[in-house]
């Protein structure tokens, strides 16, 4: 699932094929979009909110626009599945990372295929460009982050210290630290600049697989919620809450670092995508849960 930059549209990606776009604000279910022959495994909002991107099992990119649901163009060369997007911050590059290794480059406005980067031995799980747009970093089930020229696409340097595939990378806002997600049940944080190991976290209750930094440079967005990274202790579990902010992991919603809501065996997500009181939950029913909390008084 993805908000849009203006937070007020979620995009939700399924293994019916489809793409189903609600207003994050009313819950109302607005549009399905149809075309991908396989499950649709990723989706991503450019920058400006004005196209939507979707990537699928059947090796396509399908960019749509935003405002209406009609698809705009369909883009291929991957030979296996594709997994992840991202926008450079400018919009105008999509790269693209798949099953078969690769990652590729698509310039946004005409749709040419810009470069190939090799080097990753197995699936590319995710892709993020730095904030100034020059560098892209991956991940790979080989077990590393690889950092790229984004300009040239030429390799940069290899990060390694995972135990299991790394499925998740970001870059903080001002561009010097780097987060990784492991299937090793660890988050690992590296300086961008040098590649150096700063800190292992020891990963909290329930699946953590996307990872994201908040504005502040010190809270992790992951798909089960905000973590906060401040604090020196290397254990999860023992962050400094987040005020007022939601984690959700294999039972509770939690709420700055307090149980607030019991989740029945039915309504425990497999993804979750939370902005300010909004919570979404998606399920592996293909059902979606929209939770509204109040602010505390």
């Amino acid at each position: 699932m993805a908000f849009s930059p203006d937070r007020k549209t979620i995009a939700s990606a399924a293994s019916d094929k489809t793409i189903r776009l609600w207003d994050a604000v009313t819950s109302i279910y607005q549009e399905t979009l149809e075309g991908h022959s396989s499950a649709v495994t990723a989706v991503a909002f450019s920058p400006n909110g004005k196209t939507l991107a979707s990537a699928s099992d059947d090796k396509t990119i399908r960019l749509w626009d935003a405002a209406t649901g009609v698809h705009q163009e369909t883009r291929e060369g991957h030979s296996g599945s594709i997994r992840a997007m991202a926008f450079s911050p400018d919009g105008k590059t999509l790269a693209s990372a798949s099953s078969d290794g690769i990652i590729r480059f698509w310039d946004t406005a005409t749709g040419i295929h810009q470069k190939t980067l090799t080097g990753h031995s197995d699936f590319v799980w995710s892709v993020a460009f730095s904030p100034d747009g020059k560098t892209l970093a991956s991940v790979s089930t080989d077990r590393t982050i690889r950092l790229w020229d984004a300009t040239t696409g030429t390799h940069q340097g290899t990060l390694e210290g995972h135990g299991n595939a790394v499925t998740a990378v970001a870059f903080s806002p001002e561009g010097k630290t780097l987060a990784s997600v492991s299937s090793d049940r660890t988050i690992r944080l590296w300086d961008a600049a040098t590649g150096i190991h700063q800190k292992t976290l020891t990963e909290y209750s329930g699946s953590v697989w996307v990872v994201a930094f908040l504005p502040d440079g010190k809270t992790l967005k992951t798909n089960r919620g905000l973590l906060s990274i401040a604090s020196d202790s290397e254990f999860l579990q023992s962050q400094v809450p987040v005020d007022n902010t939601f984690f959700v992991d294999d039972e509770w919603i939690t709420r700055s670092g307090k149980n607030l809501l019991w989740l029945p065996p039915d309504y425990r997500p497999s993804f979750v995508s939370v902005y300010d009181h909004i919570l979404a939950l998606g399920h592996t029913s293909g059902e979606v849960s929209l939770f509204h909390f109040a602010s505390p008084s």
